[in-house]
């Protein structure tokens, strides 16, 4: 506060420190090191201790410090703003603040005074640049609020704070955004009222500081812990000097319109892989088709016990090869699927024969069904998911706890607030399956990517992070839908919404066991050698005659010179020039009645499903075994197909 000090300087002598005999040891050497005034004062107020800055501050000899009563040296504090303060001090013994305007100085000083033994320590600080600045930033203020009929009208939050981040203004926008009110939210820091994680907002505050303006997305909080994605435009206001004095926030919630975008984009990748996959399934198919056939012919031989060991690893690794390759499609395609009525009692009573065998011991299992209704769908599809979600749970649990398999029914209503999932489903009767384990949880970023496909938290080898991802096509093909609730330590719960629908009498399953072949003859049509020999070679080794031809046009002049000899064509459908579609539709046109069995390595949609304008008798998907093939062999020639 030099500044601010008139040149006062008496017996042209610079002023001395102040006899500090009385004055303990201990108190001096503190007080001594303070940037600003401190005396100590005497009941009958004089001084019986300056340090050098209130010696400098006076500019008086030491004497008369010594001399005169603490009003006299320092007229200022005999004022109605600051001799109260000490006063009840010395006579109440209580610690007062004053913050007030000198006359005598033409500045702004915050007097702290303390009791003390022997009378009072009052200390003097000048704090006109940190008044002036906190005057501006509340005509700022007073200046919005002036207009905070304006203000208050946008949905937008508007917020003024500190540059300590203390908030000083908050508009109605802010409090429907966030849940405070303005009373709630004035005077507290918003660093730690909005922000769980501070780093970008740190980072933010840099720039605003460094630039004047900052703008972009930021992650906020509100009352309820709600993730709120902000689009953010800060300024950094300044006094008449340019000197900053706080920072003006206008945000928008864009929380609803990030999940749009982000789902919309998930959409596009989720294409992208679509078409990848449709693009490689069928050669990765055609690949493990053969390795199926020949390790299972070679099986039914006699094998030495290394030699039946090594081919079912090699059977069992193929088979594995092929359940991710159908992941993959049924993600990224969905799944066509054929609706029959399902008892929820008893896939609830299937889903817990699947856990009591596969948990451990140190899990329990509890079952609560309270479904009133059925659903329509695939059981096999649904078990899929239902397998999928308790191995899940299973790894979630590696010490044991409680995996809980419940249903419900639930009746038409609006999605909750901020459901990040809603969907039609819940508009009308709908039923639920759930699946709830007391595991290690998941935090907010592994659930943000749990349907990405190839993302999982399992150990390099053990996971595809396939298996949500299909389990979401398939319920989504079901046309409902699957959410999950978690936090870390606190378990997790996958909630399958379905349709619900009158239960009634489902159709006997049809039998697919394969039978041996009577000696009928199959055209064997594909241009991939290897599958060609080892279809072929399962085929013989079960009583049917084979013919084979790597091209469509070849079979065609087959069929022409001994179609009445052919009982069956099994033709892959995506080949060379002429492809199987061609070559069924030719078959159709011909005077035989020679049924087809189509065979693809790509997912069975309409185009490849058996009718009678296709010529299609039968679909094969590869990979296929041998009791497949012959399945399928067996039904198209007995027509049952």
């Amino acid at each position: 506060m030099s500044n601010h000090t008139p040149d006062r300087h008496v017996d042209g002598d610079a002023p001395s420190p102040v006899d500090w005999s009385a004055t303990p040891e201990q108190v001096r050497s503190s007080i001594e090191q303070f940037p600003h005034p401190v005396v100590l004062v005497t009941p009958d107020w004089r001084i019986s201790f300056a340090n050098a800055a209130a010696i400098a501050q006076s500019g008086v000899p030491t004497h008369v410090l010594t001399r005169d009563t603490i009003w006299e040296i320092y007229p200022e504090l005999a004022t109605e703003a600051f001799r109260p303060a000490h006063e009840r001090a010395m006579h109440e013994r209580e610690s007062a603040n004053v913050r007030a305007f000198s006359d005598h100085y033409q500045a702004w000083f915050e007097i702290t005074v303390h009791p003390i033994d022997g009378g009072i320590a009052s200390y003097l600080r000048d704090v006109t640049r940190d008044q002036l600045t906190r005057l501006k930033l509340e005509e700022s203020i007073r200046s919005l609020r002036e207009q905070a009929a304006l203000l208050d009208a946008t949905r937008d939050a508007m917020i003024v704070r500190d540059l300590d981040h203390t908030i000083r203004y908050w508009n109605s926008g802010a409090s429907a955004m966030y849940g405070w009110s303005a009373d709630e939210a004035v005077g507290r820091s918003a660093r730690d009222m909005l922000y769980h994680d501070v780093r970008e907002f740190d980072s933010s505050c840099t720039a605003v500081l460094r630039d004047g303006y900052w703008s972009g997305e930021i992650r906020e909080r509100a009352q309820d812990n709600r993730l709120i994605v902000g689009d953010g435009r800060w300024h950094l206001l300044r006094d008449d000097e340019g000197d900053p004095i706080g920072i003006f926030t206008v945000t928008s919630d864009i929380t609803d319109f990030r999940r749009v975008e982000d789902m919309r984009e998930r959409a596009q990748r989720m294409e992208s892989l679509g078409t990848l996959a449709g693009g490689i399934a069928h050669d990765l198919n055609n690949v493990l088709t053969p390795l199926l056939l020949a390790t299972q012919v070679l099986l039914a031989d006699d094998r030495s016990d290394r030699d039946r060991e090594m081919l079912t690893t090699i059977e069992k690794s193929a088979r594995r090869g092929a359940t991710m390759i159908r992941q993959m499609l049924t993600f990224a395609r969905g799944v066509d699927v054929e609706r029959a009525p399902i008892d929820l009692a008893d896939l609830l009573a299937e889903a817990h024969r699947f856990a009591r065998d596969t948990l451990p011991d140190s899990v329990d299992i509890l079952v609560r069904h309270e479904a009133r209704h059925g659903t329509l769908g695939s059981t096999t599809h649904l078990m899929q998911v239902v397998q999928n979600l308790i191995l899940n749970a299973r790894d979630a649990m590696p010490d044991g706890g409680t995996l809980t398999l419940a249903t419900h029914s639930g009746s038409p209503h609006e999605p909750p607030e901020h459901d990040p999932l809603p969907h039609a489903v819940l508009e009308k009767d709908h039923v639920a399956l759930s699946i709830i384990d007391s595991g290690v949880g998941m935090t907010p970023e592994i659930v943000e990517r749990l349907w990405e496909p190839f993302f999982t938290t399992k150990p390099l080898g053990e996971g595809t992070g396939l298996g949500l991802p299909t389990s979401a096509a398939i319920i989504e093909s079901h046309d409902g839908r699957i959410s999950v609730r978690t936090e870390p330590g606190r378990g997790a719960r996958f909630d399958i919404v379905l349709p619900a629908a009158e239960l009634a009498p489902a159709s006997a399953e049809r039998d697919d066991d394969a039978v041996p072949g009577h000696g009928e003859t199959i055209l064997v049509v594909d241009d991939e050698p290897l599958i060609l020999a080892t279809t072929a070679e399962a085929l013989q080794a079960h009583d049917y005659r084979v013919l084979t031809t790597n091209d469509g046009h070849e079979a065609l002049r087959i069929l022409r010179d001994d179609g009445h000899r052919i009982d069956l064509v099994l033709t892959d459908m995506m080949m060379p020039g002429f492809d199987g579609a061609s070559l069924a539709a030719h078959i159709a046109a011909s005077p035989h009645d020679i049924p087809v069995l189509a065979a693809s390595g790509l997912a069975a949609g309409a185009e490849l499903m058996p009718s009678a304008t296709s010529g299609i008798t039968a679909f094969l998907a590869k990979p296929y075994t041998v009791p497949t093939l012959l399945g399928a062999v067996r039904l198209a020639l007995d027509g049952t197909a």
